[in-house]
């Protein structure tokens, strides 16, 4: 989240495949180990030394715009965190990663980010998060073939050709490949080879991952 973040404060055009160490990284980030008796850690962006610095965008920056935007996911103030954030891309994989990181009610139930400006009690449980489609993003769409439903199984590399696919098994042995839209990209790779419960939707032709999240074995 903070690496998607800096780029796009940096102005660097959303990529599928987001190398880490790219020339296009800006920072360098530093996890400190937990401490003692506790599991918080402290995060810092470094500048990177081979990278020219930026006079607008600084480490500050980028980690107040994780906890502002992880503060209106939790207020379900959506449209606020749209209006801050243009590319589509960057939205949808902001939604969808601060989805991961929230508590899932249960084990865990409050996660809590701290900047130097202010901080945020996650409270909301990652299964009342919605990843927004395509057509929230830019406004409704009727379409009676865009139905969706939950399936259990285990994602992989799909079968078919193409970095937009990834393949699911379900727990009864049935197999798919599911498009993957742009934005998404970092949670599927996450989930590789793990029992998850996805929500896909049917559309013109293909089935669309919409949400995922992992789940007991």
């Amino acid at each position: 989240m903070l690496e998607r973040t800096s780029r796009r404060l940096a102005g660097v055009a959303y990529q599928r495949r987001m190398a880490r160490g790219s020339p296009s990284a800006p920072f360098t980030t530093i996890i400190s180990a937990p401490r003692a008796g506790s599991f918080a850690v402290t995060v810092e962006l470094a500048p990177r030394s081979d990278q020219p610095q930026s006079l607008f965008v600084s480490g500050e920056d980028v980690i107040d715009q994780v906890v502002d935007g992880v503060r209106a996911v939790q207020n379900q103030e959506l449209g606020e965190l749209r209006s801050r954030i243009a590319d589509e891309r960057y939205y949808v994989n902001f939604v969808s990663l601060a989805q991961q990181l929230a508590p899932d009610g249960e084990k865990v139930t409050m996660v809590g980010l701290t900047s130097s400006k202010g901080a945020v009690s996650f409270t909301k449980p990652k299964t009342t998060i919605e990843v927004p489609t395509v057509r929230e993003v830019v406004g409704p769409v009727a379409d009676q073939n865009d139905l969706s439903t939950t399936v259990r199984g285990v994602l992989d590399e799909a079968s078919a050709r193409g970095s937009e696919k990834v393949g699911l098994t379900t727990t009864d042995g049935r197999t798919f490949d599911l498009s993957v839209r742009e934005g998404m990209d970092d949670i599927v790779r996450n989930h590789f080879n793990r029992q998850v419960e996805v929500r896909v939707r049917g559309r013109k032709g293909s089935t669309e991952l919409v949400s995922v999240v992992a789940v007991e074995d």
